[in-house]
């Protein structure tokens, strides 16, 4: 019974050696056979060929090395695979029959299916199909040519790993990484490490932790991205691109070298096309006049580049706030014309010079040479200025034309349906009384941002009302409201903190000619503002 047991193990044992050996054989032809001295092995030439099992390889020469079951051969080496239509060829080659390994070198050329590899140093297993070269490589196919110094192919898994000084050359542009790992089956391409993207148009893109690239739709995704578009810097802590349009996620900053503007927000969507940038979660302009700097806040920052420099210009939606040290704002929107330094203002904007509020439907702002130049305001305008507490100097009309010198208001021009309040302040503290003017056009000149003279036009009304005669209903003009608490601070545009809400009313309280008069009211003799040309004028 052992013995039974043991003719048949050695009889399977001898089928599976002779299976073996058999798929190892090769079977190799010419048209002339010889021998060599000191070459060990037959020597083949004459439209050689061999076959091992459904590989096929012809060459010029070759030679057999029948003891280690090796062929090398050499010219116009060619290999062919019926099975997966594999077609390599080179000038020599180095196989070994029963590994299925093959080396083949110099001027190599593997034509896979989809592509086309050209190096001079490529090893190839021909069981598992896997392949690797190294020495440089060059992939080609319908779109893109890709180099590197290492390659590797595996079939069974899908990948195409490519290593060391990797360059892929894209109709979208050039990639530059150290790694790429390929899958075939997605189409995605991954890159590790430090990766550089130069668009067919120019721009640079740097992701400094690796990026994503997906070859079907074109989209790409980086971590830690630094883009150069022109004119443009951009860095976020994650980006994604397709046909078109960029986002960058995360610690998003955006800065222009023409006009050392900073945008800086957690998330921007960039429109190619229409040269578009918005950025949304606490977006903020930074931008530097002389020795001083201009913040800028909104819910939303839109930068707009079009095709002429005259187009550049910066928009802001919803709970705009500006701050710079001598100048503040709030609108529910704004432009910010980069060319000629214009910032205008809608619905229901304001603006706060030291101790001054302009407000008006719309405001325009002009700021030059780091300092503020102009300020003109349309319709429903009006200026206030508080005097203690309960007393506001105002001005009020259709349109007003501010002039600043010095970052101070200078002179103002109010055209059309002019009013004024104006309280007379006597040694610096007490309040004599209250000047109140109507006209259609005015012209107020100040003095350290005070009020020091002013002209009236076209059918002046003046009247002056001493402080004891002066009822609450008198003290200020119709479409009053003091918006200091909207009246944003650098420490809240930078964070980007909520605006804050209206303080509740405070009870009224009569102004007449009591005995205690407050705030340093008291009676005084009269001493009225001066005026000049209570009649028309020209000027």
């Amino acid at each position: 019974m052992k013995n039974r047991i043991k003719f048949i193990l050695v009889t399977i044992l001898s089928i599976s050696a002779l299976q073996s050996y058999a798929q190892s054989q090769v079977d190799i032809k010419s048209d002339l056979l010889r021998k060599f001295r000191g070459i060990k092995g037959e020597v083949f030439t004459g439209h050689v060929r061999f076959v091992q099992g459904t590989t096929t390889v012809y060459c010029d020469s070759a030679i057999y090395i029948k003891g280690d079951d090796r062929v090398n051969a050499f010219g116009n080496v060619r290999v062919i695979n019926q099975e997966d239509s594999l077609n390599i060829t080179s000038k020599e080659l180095y196989y070994d029959a029963r590994t299925r390994r093959a080396r083949l070198r110099s001027n190599v050329v593997y034509r896979g299916p989809d592509f086309t590899l050209y190096t001079d140093f490529l090893d190839y297993d021909m069981t598992t199909k896997k392949a690797n070269y190294y020495n440089g490589g060059r992939i080609v196919d319908e779109q893109m040519n890709l180099k590197s110094v290492f390659g590797d192919f595996d079939p069974a898994t899908d990948q195409m790993i490519f290593r060391t000084q990797v360059v892929l050359n894209d109709p979208q542009g050039i990639v530059r990484s150290n790694y790429l790992r390929y899958n075939t089956a997605e189409g995605m391409a991954y890159f590790e490490g430090p990766t550089t993207i130069v668009g067919s148009d120019g721009k640079v893109i740097d992701a400094k932790e690796g990026a994503q690239y997906n070859t079907n739709t074109r989209q790409f995704s980086g971590t830690e991205t630094r883009i150069e578009d022109g004119d443009f810097i951009i860095t976020g802590d994650q980006s994604s691109f397709e046909e078109g349009y960029r986002r960058i996620i995360g610690n998003v900053n955006l800065f222009s070298k023409t006009d050392s503007v900073t945008v800086t927000g957690q998330e921007a969507i960039y429109d190619e096309a229409n040269g578009l940038t918005t950025v949304f979660g606490k977006p903020l302009l930074q931008k530097p006049f002389g020795g001083d700097t201009l913040w800028l806040t909104a819910d939303t920052l839109v930068s707009y580049q079009g095709s002429e420099e005259s187009d550049k210009r910066l928009l802001a939606y919803h709970q705009v706030r500006i701050f710079k040290s001598d100048l503040q704002g709030v609108a529910d929107s704004l432009v910010y014309n980069f060319t000629d330094s214009m910032i205008y203002f809608y619905q229901k904007p304001a603006i706060w010079s030291e101790g001054t509020q302009i407000s008006g439907d719309s405001i325009w702002l002009k700021i030059g040479g780091g300092q503020v130049q102009q300020l003109n305001t349309y319709q429903n305008s009006f200026v206030i200025s508080k005097v203690n507490s309960r007393r506001y100097n105002q001005i009020k009309g259709r349109e007003m034309q501010t002039y600043f010198k010095d970052n101070r208001i200078s002179i103002m021009n109010v055209t059309g349906n002019g009013e004024s309040i104006y309280f007379q302040v006597e040694f610096d503290s007490l309040v004599s009384g209250m000047n109140k003017m109507v006209c259609s056009n005015m012209r107020l000149t100040f003095e350290d941002n005070t009020i020091s003279r002013i002209k009236f036009y076209k059918d002046p009304e003046a009247s002056f009302i001493p402080v004891q005669e002066i009822s609450a209903s008198d003290t200020q003009l119709e479409g009053f409201e003091w918006r200091a608490y909207q009246r944003p601070t650098r420490k809240a545009v930078i964070l980007g903190l909520a605006p804050p809400e209206p303080p509740k009313p405070a009870p009224s309280a009569e102004a007449g000619g009591s005995a205690a008069a407050p705030d340093g009211e008291g009676p005084v003799p009269d001493a009225p503002l001066p005026r000049e040309n209570m009649g028309e004028d020209e000027g």
